[in-house]
Order: structure tokens, then sequence, then C-alpha cells
């Protein structure tokens, strides 16, 4: 497993404001990659939709926004 990220951790109260995700990559050790280079931008406000098939990343996404799971690299910003 790769050790923990430095920084802090603390989450807001209620977070605002805009959502970006740049060059986003992550997979399950020993499964093919769900995300390779993810560049995304969800503007404060949006409501946006995952679809896709079983497997393709919508629970892993979400998992990776609430830092249930960290991300091999890239950036997920608020």
């Amino acid at each position: 497993l790769a050790p923990e990220p430095s920084g802090d951790r603390s989450l807001p109260g209620r977070a605002r404001g805009a959502i970006r995700i740049r060059d986003l990559h992550f997979g399950f050790p020993g499964r093919d990659r769900l995300f390779a280079g993810l560049s995304l931008d969800i503007a404060a406000g949006d409501r946006i939709a995952l679809v896709g098939d079983n497997g393709a990343g919508k629970t892993a996404l979400v998992s990776l926004l609430l830092r249930f799971l960290n991300p091999d690299s890239g950036l997920i910003l608020l």
C-alpha cells in the first residue's frame, strides 16, 4: 500500500465552490486502471449525473471526492 499523503485532512463544515480534477490516475490493486489522466471541471452550483456500466468507476470517483480513497496521482481541488 502507498503511504498516506501528508497534509491537512480536515474537512470543511459544508463544501462550497467549484470542483477541479486534474490528471487523475486511480486503479484498484490487481485490476485495470479506472482513471488515467481524468480532468474535469464542475462549476459551483452545477449538478451532474454519473452514468456508465457496472465497474466503470462511478462509485470510485465519488469515493475519491469524499477522500474515502486516495488517487495514485493527480489533483482534486475544491
